[in-house]
């Protein structure tokens, strides 16, 4: 994970969409699990050619298998597809 790539997220979400400190904390949160994700899988953080319906499908299932709730992953979901 790039903790280049989060900061200037978290500062385009402050100073271009003035999101709330909250809301970031909570984006970076999700973010910071779906990187890690991505990196126990080994995928490509540099090339985002495999992200897609599979991708997503894929990391639900994770999320389910860790017990974590619907809406959390739904919420995450938001968060990659935005982040994306």
């Amino acid at each position: 994970m790039s903790e280049k790539v989060l900061n200037d997220f978290n500062e385009y979400l402050l100073n271009r969409k003035e999101f709330s400190a909250n809301t970031i904390n909570s984006y970076d949160r999700d973010l910071k699990k779906i990187f890690l994700y991505l990196a126990e899988k080994g995928y490509d953080t540099d090339d985002y050619s495999w992200l897609n319906e599979q991708f997503i499908i894929r990391y639900i299932d994770y999320l389910k298998e860790k017990e974590l709730f619907i809406s959390y992953t739904f919420k995450n979901y938001i968060n990659c597809a935005y982040f994306c």
